[in-house]
């Protein structure tokens, strides 16, 4: 288990790392944000997030098989929550972002065809 969560805690590191790359990019003033960096970095945090749960999973099971270590597995499931809403809501802030954007580009477009 513990080759696991030294994996973990890596991944961890690399997520949030990510995540506040991709809050960097939330951040900057309307006109200035890249729909394509946007998509880059959410891919990224998608892959990372991915990797961390199917790691989070394993010392889940681990965690639970054995009774002395059921009172550890609640403070371990907390930090994953944490780590799973935090993905949650800038995966959300991304999409709401991306689609505002295409709305804006197919009234554009339409605007431009009529």
């Amino acid at each position: 288990m513990d080759a696991l969560k030294t994996k973990r805690k890596s991944l961890r590191t690399s997520f949030t790392t990510t995540a506040n790359k991709l809050k960097e990019c939330l951040a900057k003033k309307e006109d200035a944000k890249d729909g394509d960096e946007l998509r880059a970095v959410k891919s990224q945090l998608q892959d990372k997030f991915l990797r961390l749960d199917e790691i989070q999973n394993k010392i889940s099971s681990l965690l639970l098989e054995n009774n002395e270590t059921a009172a550890e597995y609640e403070s371990d499931f907390q930090a994953a929550e944490d780590y799973r809403d935090n993905f949650l809501e800038l995966k959300s802030k991304i999409e709401t972002l991306l689609n505002k954007d295409f709305g804006s580009f197919w009234k554009v477009l339409q605007s431009l065809m009529w």
